[in-house]
């Protein structure tokens, strides 16, 4: 910065602390933007952006938009040499002649997807029935429980004694 508008810049805080202190000895009011700044000359105003007023601050906008169109220049230049979706993707192998057809090392997918489908059934088949005779058992012993606990009720109830035939080993028999 040159010296004259540093020599304003120091002339016009001058002016604006000295009407603060005018302000602040005389009464406790809140004082208006003309009290402050009223007998303070207009500055130059900087014709690119005029809400600026500093030459400093017109050189930092200057460089910055020099900064951002280099910048879109690299980026176009970037784009140049971006090719379309269609250039770069690979043929499908359909569309690749059957000389170019890479040679299948491994088994076919298909085919391992119906054993192992046929496997699941198998399984599935295996586990359902095994789940079946369990369920039968289960519910058979419980049917015979119930049915051995009812008939003991009867005969508690009737006050007769159990037949020695009727108890099972299994079954616990307690007579009350």
């Amino acid at each position: 910065m040159s010296d004259q508008p540093k020599q304003s810049l120091i002339d016009d805080l001058e002016a604006i602390r000295h009407s603060l202190d005018k302000i602040a000895e005389s009464e406790p009011v809140i004082p208006t933007l003309e009290e402050i700044v009223g007998c303070r000359p207009p500055t130059s105003v900087n014709p690119q952006n005029p809400f600026l007023s500093s030459n400093s601050l017109s050189e930092l906008i200057r460089i910055r938009n020099e900064a951002e169109a280099r910048e879109a220049e690299k980026l176009a230049s970037v784009h140049q040499r971006i090719k379309p979706v269609e250039e770069i993707r690979m043929p499908e192998p359909s569309e690749q002649p059957a000389e170019q057809q890479p040679a299948v090392d491994g088994p076919n997918p298909d085919q391992i997807v119906a054993k192992l489908e046929a496997a699941f059934d198998t399984w599935k088949e295996k586990a359902i029935k095994e789940y079946l005779i369990l369920f039968e058992q289960e519910l058979n012993e419980r049917l015979k429980q119930d049915f051995q606990e009812l008939v003991r009720n009867w005969y508690r109830e009737h006050n007769l004694i159990i037949p020695p035939a009727f108890l099972n080993k299994d079954f616990d028999n307690s007579n009350d």
